[in-house]
């Protein structure tokens, strides 16, 4: 029986060589695909979760005075929550407008309590023109929303401007004060490391919307008729947010744009 000879081994080699590398230069694109799709889902679960937790507290948890409008913004990751909801919030009746008043300096120093801008109230938009003021959460400082500071504009790498995140929600906060954070046991702590969730963080801003279909505003002023009682609510989703003050701005993952009505 007649072997290969030399030659057509390497040329066999060759062959099956050249349809590897053509193999192995898909993987690289295949695992980007997956990583991106995984991080879709959790970044559309996460904006989901929030859009919800807003929805709740303009229904339910909603604080008016005559100086402030706003609402109680429960939902993991927000840092002053754990300990107020054994003190504060958890005495405070908000259909009492006495008590509501004495607890509002408190509630206008926390990451949980979401000041409402009002309607009338605008700002210069990010293309120059006039339009409603807008309100990052969480708060860089305590004081901002109540001195009515609205989002500050920023530049990225590019020099295009997009409003300023400095600081997030951080979801890897929440979970390590769940699983009992260093006190926990070394299990927990394991599965703390390993849930993919830790890594994500999240932002979001606020703003009275635009009328009449509260898509799209006018480039003329006088006709950006703002609807009231509906607005426009920007939730960007981070992963492995840098919180160096020195890169206070981080490229968001994904970026949800809804619209929610208060009566």
């Amino acid at each position: 029986m007649r072997g290969f000879t030399l030659i057509e081994i390497l040329i066999a080699m060759a062959v099956l060589m050249i349809g590897l590398v053509g193999i192995l230069a898909v993987f690289p694109y295949a695992m980007q695909s997956a990583t991106s799709t995984v991080q879709a889902s959790y970044a559309a679960a996460i904006s989901q979760s929030v859009m919800d937790a807003i929805r709740l507290g303009l229904e339910e948890n909603r604080v008016q005075t005559p100086d402030v409008d706003g609402f109680l913004f429960l939902h993991d990751g927000v840092q002053d929550l754990d300990a107020d909801r054994r003190g504060i919030l958890r005495d405070l009746d908000l259909s009492n407008p006495q008590a509501v008043a004495a607890a509002l300096p408190t509630l206008l120093s926390r990451d949980y309590f979401i000041v409402l801008p009002r309607p009338g109230e605008q700002q210069t938009g990010l293309g120059g023109g006039r339009s409603p003021l807008m309100f990052t959460y969480p708060r860089i400082g305590r004081g901002d929303n109540a001195a009515r500071r609205p989002t500050r504009v920023v530049r990225d790498v590019d020099g295009d401007p997009k409003w300023e995140v400095a600081k997030v929600y951080s979801l890897g906060r929440w979970l390590g004060a769940a699983q009992g954070g260093q006190n926990g046991s070394p299990e927990a702590r394991e599965r703390d490391l390993a849930d993919p969730y830790r890594h994500y963080s999240f932002a979001f801003s606020i703003r009275a919307a635009y009328g009449p279909n509260a898509q799209q505003p006018s480039p003329d002023p006088n006709r950006q008729g703002i609807v009231p009682g509906l607005y426009e609510v920007v939730v960007k989703v981070y992963r492995n947010f840098n919180p160096d003050p020195e890169n206070p701005y981080n490229d968001p993952i994904a970026e949800f744009v809804t619209f929610v009505g208060a009566r």
